[in-house]
């Protein structure tokens, strides 16, 4: 029935919630490697423009004191080994992950959301 569809549909059955226009031929773009546009220690707000897509090719620590704002694609392929820090992400298009590893509680990607002061504690 139609409402168990549109159920099914998740965040695009919120009337607030539209895939931007200029994302429309994003599954059939070419990505480009993270570290061919952006710098590894950038001082403003990182912007995967919309309509383009991105795949993470850095490794170890990544940190991006101003944030990340995901307009286009960021595809963390498998095998990607990386922590992130920032304090936001912010996802406007779309982020994708993969893996195959077999889970043994070591996380490969690790995501650090620390707010406006970064006082992480382990």
């Amino acid at each position: 029935d139609a409402e168990m569809e549109v159920a099914a549909r998740g965040l695009e059955a919120d009337e607030d919630f539209r895939p931007l226009a200029c994302n429309d031929g994003l599954s059939s773009a070419q990505c480009s490697p993270w570290s061919s546009m952006f710098s590894r220690a950038p001082l403003n707000e990182i912007v995967v423009p919309c309509g383009q897509c991105v795949t993470m090719d850095v490794t170890g620590e990544l940190s991006l004191a101003a944030g990340l704002d995901i307009q286009g694609k960021l595809v963390f392929p498998d095998g990607a080994k990386l922590t992130l820090r920032a304090p936001y992400i912010r996802v406007q298009g779309e982020l994708h992950m993969f893996s195959s590893k077999i889970p043994n509680g070591q996380e490969d990607v690790k995501f650090i959301i620390y707010g406006i002061d970064e006082t992480v504690t382990s």
